[in-house]
């Protein structure tokens, strides 16, 4: 009878388990449900949401240099006036050599002046948009939220430090803004920590996701006055070495203090056009808003030398209540301690063990590897692979989830019944745990802030045991109990982050998601080698349960709708025409499939070769369209001059109509040297290939421009510019027959036009 109920136990456990951790885990999903605030001093998601209706009110795309631009920032200026501030504006033109772009800039900046003016907090928003979308998420729910500090400041005592509330521009076309201000403002010197408010999509909870280095110390601060924390070290870790940037980058590299905060579900409205305020969670702006105000209070009354530290700090949230963490430093010396006390308890244990049962436990370890990515690598191909699936969030991911749970666990029981049963309970034990502790001690010293997605699993494992050992003094009995702990543990963090994986891949690379599921599969194994040894026939039931179910969720996901009007895929509608040959044509742009009801409703074939932007080649779903005989471009030479065997040729070039987007291209094997805009260097002969820089924003404003061109040899130049379509008969009729499961996304329903001359 004992081994009956253990039979069905341990399943029951294992989902039971599995479940709470998912459960606990729903912090990382749904930002906390907020009431609605009204008392004066509070944050108010209401409030800050009518400033941002305000801002949007015609619901539509502002990006930088823009008039609808122009008329946001106007908005902003005039509430901060009614609020009793003095807004400054800051205006320039800024250049990147790195990115080969040069964006116009109209920052807007106000100040709330501390008790001991010199040093000052920067909390900080962009306020433009892509050309696809309003940006409520990112980042009108920033700026609204700036505006509602700003108001809440006004009605307090002076704090210790300066408040500089700074609405950026051109953060989409290059992070411009925050290089302007950081470059030419004279704030920017008294500027000893910075807060930015970024959005990835339009809900979710406000993550704290990066800060300066030797954070320990901004760590505690934000530990000890966010009411509901969201954040972890792996995130800090992985954003160090991700080529991703906001305008908080170029803070920190003037070596300033910085905490970084954004919200990141509904990623797949993200800079697309229902980036609106119909979509927009007020629990998200909530979240935010009281994160970030409890933070800048506290940081604007504390003496900045006392938020710095020697080194940076290890932490993850639990359940988004509190915040676990501590010195990294420690994260070495823990992780070492932890792999003695095992490997003492396996020397304990080594009567139990044969050398070919440490094989054995050792081949297994590396099978629960290649399993859980195989099977994650094969239940890809019905959840993301074969069906047309949102590649940047599913709809329903619930199907796809368990499914790849489920792969998780098949892995585990084949390696159980297959090799760990062969090797026995307290070898699997030992080497699934050494190489766990293993792990974290290489990654105390390679990536600390990453050690606790493995020490933390070994810590429950190690206590667990030592714990039982001390009361029932039994080593066959502790190791039972430092393997359920250890599960335990590890369930909550490889589930966690199975959640947060999924911000940055889709079903279409299920063994990338699964990669946090090692964890599972490794705590596991032991347990499941134990049950096998009691359960006898009916493991291969649980088994083929587990298929079914497994096969099931897979069918689930496969056939989930992977398209819908609140989760769209991304679908342009580009009008295309070449000036010089007055030829032109429709084309659709889509990181994915364009979607095939659609292209056939369009009257839209097979992709074909085309060459993009009179540039480049590629291929893409066109058509023939009637030519609007558009203005291109053009360019004026002022002086062509040779200079120490070089041509220097200087001019200017305009667009001869609104814009948001001036291209001056380069063909591979150009013989352009360098080129510089206003003095400010933008191209060089270190690019190779096709050479192009793009100009943000300028309207139909002249560019001056120099050139240095080898000599002797002709010059072809593009010259492209990108605006909104047009509404036309043609393109009204494509724009008729996108579905509501489509919506335009980053650059958005565009016209270009091009032009090639040769100098």
């Amino acid at each position: 009878m004992h081994r009956k109920r253990l039979a069905w136990l341990f399943p029951v456990f294992v989902v039971a388990t599995m479940a709470a951790a998912l459960w606990l885990a729903r912090s990382i999903e749904h930002a906390p449900r907020a009431a609605a605030r009204t008392a004066a001093g509070e944050f108010s998601a209401t409030r800050a949401f009518a400033y941002l209706s305000q801002l949007l009110v015609e619901g539509v795309p502002h990006p930088a240099g823009s008039e609808a631009n122009r008329v946001v920032a106007a908005r902003i200026s005039a509430i901060l006036a009614e609020q009793g501030y003095v807004p400054s504006i800051q205006e320039g033109m800024k250049c990147s050599a790195e990115l080969a772009r040069c964006s116009v800039v109209r920052n807007i900046i106000a100040v709330k002046q501390g008790r001991e003016p010199g040093q000052s907090v920067l909390v900080t928003a962009h306020y433009d948009s892509v050309p696809a979308g309003p940006g409520a998420g990112d980042d009108g729910a920033g700026v609204a939220a700036l505006l509602e500090f700003a108001r809440l400041l006004k009605q307090r005592e002076p704090l210790l430090h300066d408040t500089i509330f700074l609405f950026s521009d051109a953060e989409e076309t290059g992070l411009f803004g925050a290089q302007l201000f950081a470059d030419d403002h004279p704030l920017m010197k008294t500027v000893g920590l910075a807060i930015n408010l970024e959005g990835r999509g339009v809900t979710g909870p406000s993550m704290m996701f990066e800060t300066s280095n030797r954070n320990a110390r901004l760590i505690s601060t934000f530990s000890s006055v966010v009411p509901s924390p969201i954040a972890t070290s792996l995130l800090f870790e992985l954003y160090k070495r991700l080529p991703n940037d906001t305008d908080l980058s170029i803070y920190k590299r003037s070596g300033v203090r910085a905490y970084n905060f954004a919200f990141a579900r509904g990623v797949a409205l993200y800079h697309s056009a229902r980036d609106d305020l119909a979509h927009l969670s007020q629990d998200s702006l909530q979240h935010q808003g009281d994160s970030v105000l409890a933070l800048l209070l506290r940081s604007a009354e504390t003496p900045f030398e006392q938020l710095d530290a020697a080194g940076d700090a290890t932490y993850f949230e639990l359940m988004g209540r509190s915040l676990v963490f501590w010195p990294s430093a420690a994260n070495l010396i823990a992780s070492v301690l932890l792999l003695a006390v095992i490997l003492t308890a396996a020397v304990m244990a080594r009567h139990s063990m044969s050398a070919r049962a440490v094989g054995i436990s050792a081949v297994s370890v590396l099978a629960v590897v290649a399993l859980i990515g195989g099977f994650g690598w094969l239940l890809s191909f019905p959840l993301g692979v074969w069906p047309d699936v949102n590649t940047y969030e599913h709809p329903s991911p619930w199907g796809g989830r368990l499914a790849l749970l489920g792969g998780t666990l098949l892995a585990v029981l084949v390696v159980a019944r297959w090799l760990a049963a062969r090797a026995g309970f307290v070898a699997t034990l030992m080497l699934g745990w050494l190489t766990m502790s293993v792990i974290a001690v290489l990654m105390a010293a390679v990536v600390p802030g990453a050690t606790y997605l493995f020490l933390v699993p070994v810590a429950a494992f190690v206590v667990g045991g030592v714990l039982a050992l001390v009361v029932r003094r039994q080593l066959a009995d502790s190791l039972v109990s430092a393997a359920v702990f250890g599960f335990m543990a590890a369930a909550y963090v490889a589930l966690y982050h199975f959640l947060l994986l999924e911000m940055v891949f889709s079903f279409r690379v299920g063994h990338l998601m699964a990669i946090p599921l090692l964890l599972l599969g490794w705590s596991l194994l032991p347990l499941a080698t134990l049950w096998l040894q009691d359960s006898g026939r009916r493991a291969g039931t649980s088994g083929w349960v587990l298929l079914a179910a497994t096969a099931c969720s897979a069918m689930i996901g496969f056939f989930a709708q992977g398209y819908t009007a609140e989760r769209p895929r991304g679908v342009n509608i580009v009008y295309e025409q070449d000036a010089g040959a007055d030829s032109a044509l429709w084309r659709i742009e889509s990181p994915g499939n364009a979607g095939s009801e659609f292209l056939q409703a369009a009257s839209f074939g097979l992709k074909q070769d085309v060459v993009l932007y009179g540039l480049q080649r590629s291929s893409a779903h066109v058509k023939p369209a009637t030519s609007l005989g558009m203005a291109a471009p053009a360019l004026r030479i002022s002086s062509d001059t040779m200079i120490s065997g070089q041509r220097r040729i200087s001019g200017e070039l305009w667009a001869q109509r609104d814009n948001f987007l001036l291209v001056v291209g380069f063909p591979e094997g150009s013989p352009l040297l360098s080129m510089s805009v206003s003095g400010q260097p933008v191209l060089s002969k270190q690019r190779t290939g096709i050479r192009s820089l793009r100009l943000y924003g300028f309207g139909r404003n002249t560019v001056p421009f120099e050139m240095v061109v080898e000599a002797g040899r002709p010059l072809p130049v593009v010259l492209v510019d990108l605006s909104s379509l047009p509404k036309n008969e043609e393109g009204s009729a494509i724009a008729a027959a996108r579905p509501a499961n489509a919506a335009p996304r980053q650059l958005g329903d565009h016209a270009v036009v091009h032009t090639r001359v040769t100098l």
